[in-house]
């Protein structure tokens, strides 16, 4: 996934209005514990996608599914 958010870095930096606006795809630590669990790295003033797509059900109904 890093070379995918590199990729994406590069693109993004490459147009004029992005790279104004100062967008990215910020990359975060995780610790592995085993193969399906681990330690994600703590990111202040986010929200879990989770919530959003909980709200996003209640205002679009049907069309985003859960």
């Amino acid at each position: 996934m890093e070379q995918v958010f590199d990729l994406v870095n590069n693109l993004l930096r490459s147009d004029r209005e992005t790279k104004r606006r100062d967008l990215r795809v910020r990359g975060y630590v995780i610790i592995p514990l085993s193969n399906q669990a681990g330690l994600l790295e703590f990111i202040g003033n986010t929200s879990p996608l989770r919530d959003w797509l909980s709200r996003a059900h209640i205002k679009y109904g049907d069309l985003i599914c859960l």
